[in-house]
């Protein structure tokens, strides 16, 4: 079986300022989101295979509960003080339907998703030095979200998709088992450097173009 990248958060914040000069840089910011018992908020952009999403902790007591505990949500939006990863990669099935699972991985019902509905959190949740994996098999892409949950896609920057994804990150001990099977992915690159750092890769970088939004995030744009 094979997967495809769903979405990519970075942690950001209070109410994600950062996400501005994502806008005057040229994306669409589509709907916000609030995750409760979860005790995070999102701002989100939407590519058509692929979203970016900035986190940031609203109510950290939510993200300190016991059953939040897992994700280290706290330590990764506070990455400037704890030195967590504050990245997390989603994954999703390439084809809809298929029931197989990309890293071992437990159940997760947060009571913001619909009734029945889980996703599944990569068993190495608990290394903060590592981004946050996860895998949501009901998901499909962007572009083929149904009426009620369309987003926008189109960008002023003229992006359409995420063709690949780098991730840096000052890790000098072994990656979890769940790390090493997301770097053998083709879209995915897991890299060891000197700081933590989000490279997304737009429509295959024909123009040969970057932006730097250092240091207001770690991350960088190729097209």
């Amino acid at each position: 079986m094979t997967f495809a990248l769903d979405h990519i958060f970075i942690c950001a914040s209070f109410e994600a300022p950062e996400a501005n000069h994502l806008i005057d840089f040229g994306l669409t910011e589509g709907t916000g989101n609030t995750h409760p018992g979860q005790g995070t908020s999102c701002r989100r952009f939407f590519f058509h295979n692929a979203m970016l999403e900035l986190l940031w902790l609203h109510n950290e007591e939510e993200a300190k509960s016991e059953i939040i505990l897992p994700l280290r949500l706290y330590e990764r939006c506070k990455y400037k003080e704890t030195n967590a990863s504050p990245f997390g990669i989603c994954l999703r099935p390439m084809n809809k339907g298929e029931t197989d699972f990309p890293f071992d991985c437990w159940s997760y019902c947060p009571s913001y998703l619909p009734e029945n509905v889980s996703m599944y959190i990569a068993e190495s949740s608990t290394l903060v030095d590592e981004p946050l994996l996860f895998y949501s098999p009901m998901s499909v892409r962007q572009d083929q979200y149904t009426q009620e949950r369309k987003q926008p896609l189109e960008h002023k920057a003229g992006f359409r998709e995420i063709t690949s994804v780098r991730i840096t990150m000052p890790k000098s001990e072994a990656y979890s088992p769940a790390l090493r099977a997301i770097n053998k992915m083709e879209q995915i690159e897991i890299k060891q450097g000197n700081e933590n750092l989000l490279e997304l890769f737009f429509d295959d970088e024909k123009e040969n173009k970057f932006v730097d939004f250092r240091p207001e995030l770690p991350l960088l744009f190729y097209w």
